[in-house]
């Protein structure tokens, strides 16, 4: 599918709330996955938005299901294929900065979110037909997800998932 600007956009103005809202959290999860909490609040367990697994800190969840690079402003710091032990350590650094910008990249939805202390995670899709690249967790049950390949869709928790090209 083509992305049009209209597209790029469209994830610009879901996102575009999380500016400047702190990282409470990051979790690890299993694989190359990972959950990071943003907001001004904490969630509290009966927000049904997140997965029951990761009840953490922020009002926003940012859950990342494909293979990803955080960078700072010399070097890289992680990437999800290196060492388990290395990676929530590097990850971490995340904690206590806040999100600054959130670029999404036409054709393949490459994401990357740049965060205060010249830290920029970079989210590269691996997949173009079955996965979600990543997923926002919002306030009142929405979500917004990316992928698989370069589809993305907005939902809620009690809705079927639609992409926005009428697919799904």
């Amino acid at each position: 599918m083509r992305i049009a600007p209209s597209d790029i956009e469209a994830i610009g103005e879901a996102v575009a709330p999380l500016i400047g809202l702190p990282v409470w959290a990051v979790h690890k999860l299993a694989m190359n996955m990972l959950v990071i909490f943003v907001g001004k609040k904490r969630v509290m367990e009966d927000d049904k938005a997140l997965p029951p697994s990761v009840f953490g800190q922020g009002e926003w969840g940012i859950w990342i299901a494909t293979d990803w690079r955080l960078e700072g402003a010399t070097d890289v710091i992680v990437s999800s294929g290196d060492d388990k032990a290395l990676i929530l350590p590097g990850v971490q650094q995340l904690v206590d900065t806040r999100i600054e910008s959130i670029r999404v990249f036409p054709p393949g939805l490459d994401t990357h979110f740049t965060f205060s202390g010249q830290r920029t995670l970079k989210v590269f899709p691996v997949e173009t037909q079955e996965s979600l690249h990543w997923r926002l967790y919002a306030p009142q049950g929405r979500m917004l997800n990316i992928g698989p390949g370069n589809t993305y869709s907005f939902a809620s928790k009690d809705e079927p998932q639609k992409d926005e090209h009428g697919e799904g």
